[in-house]
């Protein structure tokens, strides 16, 4: 029933949204007709430059749209972009949205966006100053790798925001990992995804609902 039911999404979706990208003020965005909602999305030619504000909605041929997402490629090596406000409408970055626009130097995510797509921020290398809300419950592989900010952490457990988006540097022996109550509402599962990308630690084991802990052991032929 679940495999229909995607089935019949993924063939719905595309007749219900706008056919094409629709250009408003300078942004293209998929229209979507069924829940009226708006995602930005690429420019059908070239990049986008300069300072971009998304609004939180648009109006198309009389009827209003929110916007609640960044699309897929969005502003995928806009390297003239300069700046970016994100609405508190939107939900979710999407996958390389934000992808080597290296002129990027800071961002500021709103707390009504809950996911950031894997290389959402990748090759930004002028990106310097992260804001992540703790409303961020998952961020996807390598979203902010390459960018300053990523870089000028120090080696270890890398927050972004609620979120235990990555271990920066090699995990020694034997190591346990704590994650404080600070952090309850965690994305664990994104954390074990990477460790296990980076370090290749077969167990993660949860304890203790209080003061969460991830309990990290490597393979005995790396003991």
């Amino acid at each position: 029933m679940k495999k229909l039911t995607f089935l019949f999404l993924t063939i719905l979706l595309p007749m219900i949204a706008s056919a094409d990208p629709v250009l408003i003020d300078g942004i293209y965005y998929n229209l979507y007709s069924y829940n009226n909602t708006a995602e930005v999305t690429k420019k059908t030619s070239g990049y986008y430059n300069g300072s971009i504000s998304i609004p939180s909605s648009v109006t198309f041929k009389g009827n209003e749209y929110t916007v609640t997402s960044i699309g897929y490629n969005a502003f995928y090596r806009s390297k003239g972009l300069s700046s970016v406000t994100i609405p508190n409408s939107v939900k979710s970055i999407g996958e390389d949205a934000f992808s080597e626009c290296s002129k990027l130097s800071s961002i500021t995510i709103p707390n009504s966006v809950i996911s950031i797509g894997e290389y959402a921020f990748y090759g930004c290398s002028g990106l310097s100053a992260v804001t992540i809300p703790n409303s961020v419950t998952s961020i996807g592989d390598n979203a902010f790798s390459t960018t300053e900010w990523y870089n000028n952490k120090q080696e270890g457990l890398v927050y972004a925001g609620k979120v235990a988006y990555k271990y920066k540097g090699t995990m020694p022996e034997n190591t346990t990992i704590y994650i404080t109550s600070d952090h309850e509402k965690s994305k664990v599962g994104r954390a074990y995804y990477e460790f296990l990308r980076d370090n290749s630690l077969p167990e993660t084991t949860l304890v203790d609902e209080q003061r969460l802990r991830l309990l990290m052991s490597l393979p005995n032929n790396q003991k």
